[in-house]
């Protein structure tokens, strides 16, 4: 099987049921498909209410800036539906996100379908099946995290190679300085103890066109 190095995001919720809401910024979703347009997922694979998706290769840049942007754009258009709907509906949207680097395969199943295997899928799947883990949370797991911290001056660059002022991953993620209404930041959520290792993460957390993208149900 092909090796590779990739960001890996997980989503457990109703995402089919969301299609709508995010086909406006993003692509359709098809099973283990390779497609790639801006802050969009190279490979794709979904099953149940869950789905897995793959950007880029390596930990670099670009790749870190569409995992962040899709996931902060997926939770805001689950809360920008839930808002619409009526007291009570039963059709409530929500989702955990996990995000995590590591070594993945991309391989054909039993059926002779794309396929994507790897370390950095299972890491995902640990922290948002964390007993800490939340409705409405984004998991970024340790590696990334701090990998963005100390490479910052790479990481948090704005087009003309200089360093934004403030909100370096509001620049970075969003593509835009922070206001009231679109800002992004990071926040500790400690060790999330899973059923066969201990994984640190952190919540990106923030506002994305006035909508809260950290809100339980």
């Amino acid at each position: 099987m092909e090796e590779q190095y990739a960001l890996v995001e997980s989503m457990n919720g109703a995402l089919l049921a969301a299609d709508e809401e995010m086909r406006c910024n993003h692509a359709t979703y098809k099973a283990a498909q390779r497609k790639r347009t801006n802050h969009v997922w190279d490979i794709y694979k979904g099953g149940g209410d869950g789905a897995i998706f793959a950007f880029g290769e390596g930990l670099n840049p670009i790749s870190v800036q569409s995992a962040l942007a899709y996931a902060a754009h997926a939770m805001a258009a689950f809360h920008q539906h839930n808002a619409q709907l009526p007291a009570g509906a039963l059709n409530v949207l929500s989702a955990r996100m996990a995000i995590a680097y590591g070594r993945i395969y991309p391989t054909k199943d039993l059926n002779g379908d794309n396929d994507i295997l790897g370390d950095a899928i299972n890491v995902c799947a640990r922290l948002v099946s964390s007993k800490r883990a939340i409705s409405g949370a984004i998991l970024v797991e340790n590696t990334i995290y701090h990998n963005t911290m100390i490479n910052s001056k790479i990481y948090y660059k704005n087009e003309d190679g200089s360093l934004p002022t403030s909100g370096m991953l509001s620049d970075f993620a969003l593509g835009c300085a922070p206001d009231g209404d679109n800002f992004l930041y990071f926040q500790d959520d400690g060790v999330h103890e899973t059923k066969d290792r201990l994984l640190h993460a952190y919540n990106l957390s923030g506002r994305l066109g006035g909508i809260d993208i950290q809100r339980t149900y």
